[in-house]
């Protein structure tokens, strides 16, 4: 959550506080990667919306476009992989997660 107040908070600041916003976004959603990685399963939504969310943040605002494809790649690829293991209570979230980031990488992979 601190990353998405600090993402949003961005697009309401003046020039000279947007910097630091972004660079708590950033580190907060990089901390919740590294952390979704090791405590979550690919296919868990908590993991998939933090890669989701790491990825645009990385591709919109930081301009890094080639490390928030890889980051949403290696997120789809890993759960395709996994989709047959869903449980039904997830299925639904984890889902729709998977195509956003599919969209996204069917959309970045024109820029790139």
């Amino acid at each position: 959550m601190k990353a998405d107040f600090e993402k949003y908070f961005f697009y309401y600041a003046n020039p000279e506080i947007r910097s630091k916003s972004v660079q708590i976004a950033a580190d907060s959603l990089n901390e919740a990667h590294e952390i979704s990685l090791k405590h979550f399963v690919c296919t868990d939504p908590m993991r998939l919306e933090v890669e989701l969310k790491y990825s645009v943040l990385l591709y919109d605002l930081l301009n890094e476009p080639n490390k928030a494809f890889d980051i949403a790649k290696t997120a789809f690829d890993s759960a395709i992989e996994k989709i047959e293991e869903l449980d039904e209570d997830n299925y639904k979230d984890s889902t729709l997660l998977m195509q956003l980031l599919r969209d996204n990488l069917t959309l970045w992979n024109s820029d790139l």
